[in-house]
């Protein structure tokens, strides 16, 4: 099957790994799969160098969308691909204006977010963009969404797509131990000393990833282990807002916004505990990313951290907002050895069996094929048995 996956974003984030990595997974099964997006985008450079295919359109802004058509319509008339899977609104709408007409080319659509940019619009803006999108969602032959949270959202907004949405939980490729650099290492470039308890955190600095309740949870966790570091990496628009949250719980120089780190998954295997506050997280990529390098997990019950979490078995899970009780879970990570073993290895138990690229290639293949009128996927694992695998019973492999 010849598969196309379209962004127009520049930036490399959890969406533009999620290509990647599906890229990936479905040319290792024999899918002739390729990245669509612009030339100079970190995705392009990124897949170049895993030697998957980059069909280069440049579509930034209102008149470069209108320029990327003729081309992106040219290619799909022309046979490029059987399927062509979009990863946010503005290329849905791109792919759905060049695919008018019928031309043999399947439309699916991933829903990253639990609440879409176009949920936030108000006024004349919020109707034009309803209209639209709308108007797009026809032309859509399957929608897929990352995690129950986000189809219960879509299903909640319009009861319509209910029957066009698929759930294909995110998966990634396993980290491989000799292309990360030693967790020593990364210690020492941070200036945290060998066996400084160290807590880390992947996320964009938004508001909506509630970062605060983390800085305000190592409030206490400072005043029960006075050596305790955590460091925050991630850029964002709230960045100065919480540098001053910061320094106003002196905790400067304790907690540290490190803006975008390069290496992050060696930045999260050189940690005792990862941490990730969000309660409207859609899925939760980084905590996937912790489970597969054996750290054990803190993470709130909402949204898709709770799909992913099994409490006490690959992680722990906390109240939204709950800054006290992710306190107690990171203290109890960070004093308790033998329960942060027993975790990190539930986690990389619980990655190797529900969260592989693999197994998200072998359900988007599927979605793939019922879009084109091939036989329905068989039905998914009830929602809920993914937090229901026995405690596992395999040795920590965590290096810290």
């Amino acid at each position: 099957m010849k598969i196309g996956l379209f962004t127009d974003c520049t930036n490399f984030a959890g969406t533009e790994r999620h290509m990647l990595d599906l890229a990936c997974a479905l040319r290792a099964g024999g899918e002739e799969a390729e990245i669509i997006c612009p030339p100079d985008a970190i995705l392009a450079e990124r897949a170049a160098r895993e030697g998957v295919p980059v069909f280069a359109l440049s579509c930034a802004g209102k008149l470069g969308l209108l320029a990327a058509l003729p081309k992106l319509r040219r290619a799909a008339r022309a046979g490029r691909w059987e399927v062509l899977h979009t990863h946010n609104g503005r290329t849905t709408l791109l792919a759905a204006l060049a695919l008018r007409g019928g031309n043999g080319t399947t439309l699916v659509t991933t829903q990253h977010f639990v609440h879409p940019a176009r949920t936030r619009r108000r006024g004349i803006v919020a109707r034009i963009s309803n209209e639209i999108h709308q108007a797009v969602g026809r032309h859509v032959d399957r929608i897929v969404a990352i995690s129950e949270a986000v189809r219960a959202a879509a299903v909640a907004r319009e009861a319509a797509t209910a029957r066009k949405i698929r759930v294909v939980l995110n998966g990634i490729r396993d980290p491989e131990a000799d292309t990360l650099t030693d967790p020593e290492a990364v210690r020492r470039g941070l200036g945290v000393e060998t066996g400084t308890p160290l807590v880390v955190c992947l996320s964009r600095l938004d508001a909506e990833k509630n970062l605060e309740v983390l800085i305000e949870a190592m409030r206490t966790v400072t005043a029960a282990i006075p050596q305790a570091r955590c460091v925050i990496a991630g850029a964002g628009g709230e960045q100065a807002n919480l540098q001053r949250r910061i320094d106003a719980a002196g905790l400067a120089g304790t907690v540290r916004l490190l803006g975008f780190h390069a290496d992050p998954l060696s930045l999260v295997r050189a940690g005792n505990v990862f941490v990730l506050p969000s309660a409207l997280e859609p899925f939760g990529l980084s905590i996937v990313e912790a489970m597969a390098l054996g750290v054990p997990v803190i993470a709130v019950r909402a949204g898709g951290p709770q799909e992913i979490v099994v409490e006490g078995v690959s992680g722990l899970l906390v109240p939204p907002g709950g800054a006290a009780e992710m306190a107690t879970a990171i203290t109890s990570g960070l004093r308790q050895p033998d329960l942060a073993a027993r975790l990190g290895a539930g986690g990389r138990e619980r990655f190797l069996h529900a969260f592989t690229a693999a197994r998200m290639a072998t359900e988007m293949r599927a979605v793939y094929r019922e879009a084109r009128g091939g036989e329905q996927p068989a039905n998914r694992r009830p929602t809920g048995e993914m937090n229901t695998i026995s405690r596992p019973s395999v040795r920590a492999s965590h290096d810290d």
